[in-house]
């Protein structure tokens, strides 16, 4: 009987050794998580940044490329009238 009650206990404290191991792994591991959700959403933010800096840049660039084609088809305009008069 008595050797039982200290088996009992021995394994008794080696099961609670062992969940409080776990316990602080898992501690552990939800830590490394809250982390990696915060590098996460810094990195969502930074992608949101360069989402609206390259939209207002493809935008600009639009602007560019219209009014550069509107000019060249006003100087074309102009060769053709000319040629059309000196013909």
């Amino acid at each position: 009987m008595f050797y039982t009650s200290v088996s009992d206990r021995s394994h008794g404290n080696e099961f609670c050794r062992q969940f409080e191991e776990s316990c602080l792994k898992i501690e552990d591991y939800v830590s490394l998580l809250e982390k990696e959700i915060k590098q996460r959403k810094k990195v969502l933010g930074f992608c949101e940044g360069a989402e609206d800096f390259y939209s207002e840049q493809y935008r600009e660039a639009n602007i560019v490329a219209t009014v550069s084609l509107h000019s060249t088809q006003v100087y074309l305009d102009q060769i053709v009238v000319l040629y059309l008069k000196n013909r």
